[in-house]
């Protein structure tokens, strides 16, 4: 999504056009599609995109952080029940 998404100076630079509004062929005036995230109703997106950010790599980090703690149990555990299987199988050979 940040890919899709320039900056105001970046538009005026590839353009070379107002980045605010552009005049059509009789003259009417409208917006431009890259100064859609300028309405007052885009603004949340920016604070909403950082803290969705935030949160998504703490609750990554808690998941990875979990599955390391699993993956340390199970290792251990098959440990110590394949110490039990070894002796248990010799004394069901004898």
């Amino acid at each position: 999504m940040a890919t899709l998404l320039r900056r105001r100076d970046q538009h005026d630079e590839t353009n070379n056009v107002s980045a605010d509004v552009e005049a059509s062929v009789n003259g009417d005036r409208f917006i431009s599609p890259d100064s859609t995230l300028e309405e007052p109703g885009s603004k949340i997106w920016g604070p909403y995109l950082n803290l969705a950010d935030k949160y998504d790599k703490d609750l990554v980090h808690n998941w990875r952080d979990d599955m390391d703690s699993l993956l340390i149990f199970a290792a251990l555990f098959s440990a110590s029940v394949t110490a039990f299987v070894i002796e248990s199988y010799k004394i069901l050979e004898t």
